[in-house]
């Protein structure tokens, strides 16, 4: 059949037979979709024409200026997606604009519904929080062009990966066989904390390290030199908590620099839901200690678990004449009192103990313990010995224990605070 210019001119007909043969012919046109091998000569607005050269259903866009191609002559649903049954694509497909691209509805298990969006430079899967007709699209995985993959679940994220650069590179994280497939974890790694007081006053080094904080991911590859605030007389034997500041790190993670760190005299608490010590939602990872001369930090070395500090700092002890049976208090003479941070509830001390006038035993216990017995310290023999004794002890929340002596002597104990350990969460 050929095509038609679908006008009946006196030129096509003069008379019933030619009209009707002219009419024929325009119907004939339509009705195989103007099939030819070239295109129809007059063309309209939204016709169809069915190309036998390239076998494809085509049809006039709305200002008549070019074809659209609609499918192929020669397949099933002309080649497009069906509505009822299951689809295969051969070819790559491209699906633009900052809007839902699939719906996804789980007929069994509560009928969740989930779908597939590209919202402001992300892709997104949501879940439909609301009704099929009134949907209600809330993110549960957002993956970032540059930033990687954050998982969300409710209101509450729960994990948070890198970009693949990063979680495939030693140096950020590992992948964990488990259960039923492969776990991509990411693993903590803590920074090697370096006293740099002799080179510039308040300053502490940091060695690279990688923390959560919150649900975000930080890390930083080189070593960073952070400061302190400037000292005041009120900072003497006070502790100085370092935080990464979490309005500073992005979703998908960022890499820390000194103006992403915050420096407070605010002790953290830990944080059950953030599963670390925080303040706020700021993330605590390490604490140095004011000098008596609120001129600079106490020197350190930090080695693993342990932070040691370069001279032994004296406590209240000292100044007690533990003659009595009497469980006291020993902490540090001044400052905010405490022998460790708070995180940590874990010192290192040195007993000391001159002989005056008797025998006697010296022990600790932890701060406001109801048992009485408590733990050695210190055994003082007789004159004759000058029993010295290093231990780790166990704190309060405050960072405080107690002593005391079996013996009514006049003896002399001095507590000395060698150093103290990274608690749990830090």
């Amino acid at each position: 059949m050929s095509q038609h210019d679908l006008d009946i001119s006196t030129a096509d007909a003069n008379s019933g037979i030619t009209v009707r043969n002219a009419m024929n012919l325009a119907l004939q046109a339509l009705g195989n979709l103007q099939k030819g091998a070239s295109a129809p000569g007059t063309t309209y607005s939204c016709m169809l024409w069915a190309d036998s050269t390239s076998g494809l259903l085509k049809m006039r866009n709305q200002a008549n200026s070019d074809w659209i191609i609609i499918g192929s002559l020669d397949t099933l649903y002309l080649g497009l997606a069906s509505l009822t049954a299951a689809n295969e694509f051969t070819a790559t497909q491209h699906l633009d604009g900052d809007a839902l691209l699939f719906r996804y509805r789980d007929t069994g298990g509560g009928g969740i519904e989930y779908g597939i969006r590209s919202d402001g430079g992300k892709l997104e899967i949501c879940e439909n929080l609301g009704t099929e007709g009134t949907p209600d699209w809330a993110p549960r995985v957002t993956v970032f062009a540059s930033n990687g993959l954050y998982q969300t679940k409710l209101t509450e994220p729960e994990l948070v990966l890198p970009t693949l650069q990063d979680y495939t590179n030693a140096n950020h994280s590992h992948i964990n066989p488990a259960s039923g497939g492969l776990l991509m974890k990411f693993e903590e790694k803590r920074s090697q904390f370096v006293y740099n007081g002799g080179v510039a006053t308040g300053t502490v080094k940091m060695g690279s390290g990688q923390y959560y904080c919150k649900d975000k991911f930080a890390w930083w590859d080189a070593e960073l030199t952070s400061t302190a605030q400037a000292f005041v007389a009120a900072d003497a034997g006070d502790w100085f908590y370092l935080y990464l500041d979490y309005s500073a790190i992005g979703y998908g993670g960022v890499e820390i620099t000194n103006s992403k760190i915050i420096w407070s005299k605010t002790a953290p608490a830990y944080n059950q839901s953030y599963r670390g010590w925080y303040n706020g939602e700021d993330r605590c990872i390490f604490a140095v200690l004011c000098n008596s001369a609120y001129d600079n930090f106490e020197e350190f070395f930090h080695v693993g678990d342990y932070v040691q500090f370069a001279d032994g700092l004296a406590t209240n002890a000292a100044d007690l004449n533990l003659v009595t049976t009497t469980w006291t208090d020993v902490n540090k003479s001044i400052g905010d009192y405490s022998l460790c941070p708070v995180f940590s509830c874990k010192a290192e001390l040195t007993f000391k103990t001159d002989w005056v006038n008797a025998a006697a035993t010296i022990s600790w216990r932890t701060n406001g313990q109801t048992g009485s017995t408590g733990h050695l310290a210190v055994q003082v023999p007789d004159q004759n010995v000058i029993p010295i004794n290093t231990t780790a002890v166990i704190t309060d929340n405050n960072g405080l224990i107690e002593v005391y002596e079996n013996n009514a002597s006049n003896n002399l104990t001095t507590v000395n605070v060698e150093g103290w350990y990274f608690g749990v969460g830090i």
